[in-house]
Order: C-alpha cells, then structure tokens, then sequence
C-alpha cells in the first residue's frame, strides 16, 4: 500500500510537472508571437517613416524647383522690362531726331 501511494504520489508529480512545462510552453509561444507582431508593427512604423520621409523630400524639392522657376520668371520679367524701357528710350531719341530734322527742314 505504502509503495502505490508513493507510485501515485511520483505519478501525479510527474503529471504536474508536466502540466507546468507544458503552461510554460504556452507561454513561451505567446511570448514570442507578441514579439514577432512587436518587430512586425516596428517594420511598418519604419516603413511609414521612410515613406513620409520621401514624400517630405519630395514636397521640398518641388518647392524649391517653384522657387527656382519663380525666380527665373522674376528675371525673365526684369530683362523684358529693361528690353521694354530701352526700346522706349530709343524711340523717344528717333522722336527727337525727327523733331530736329523737321525743324531744319
């Protein structure tokens, strides 16, 4: 009777110590699916943040390429407008001369 209880004793402490590795088990799974999902939700973040990172680059050298245009419309505009102020000039001094001549005439 003695051995059985002691048999029984070792059986049921071996299914206990089973029972715990096999929680520990679980565990352990759990674990490491939170960790993958965990590196999983950091891969997008930095996928995210490369992308904005690019779509930031990109708003910024459009601005810059407006910028650049901009001024070269700003130039283009001066040099006409000096084109412009030149040619009234050479016009005013054709008028004058033409007054002379009349008035030699």
């Amino acid at each position: 009777k003695q051995r059985q209880k002691e048999e029984e004793a070792r059986q049921l402490a071996d299914e206990q110590a089973e029972a715990e590795r096999l929680e520990q088990a679980k565990l352990a799974a759990k674990e490491a699916e939170l960790g993958r999902l965990e590196i999983e939700q950091i891969k997008q973040e930095l996928i995210l943040t490369k992308q904005r990172q690019k779509e930031e680059e990109a708003r910024q050298l459009a601005d810059e390429q407006a910028e650049a245009e901009r001024l070269e419309q700003a130039k283009l505009a001066a040099k006409e407008a000096e084109l412009g102020r030149l040619e009234i000039e050479q016009i005013k001094q054709e008028l004058i001369l033409t007054k002379q001549r009349q008035k030699e005439e």
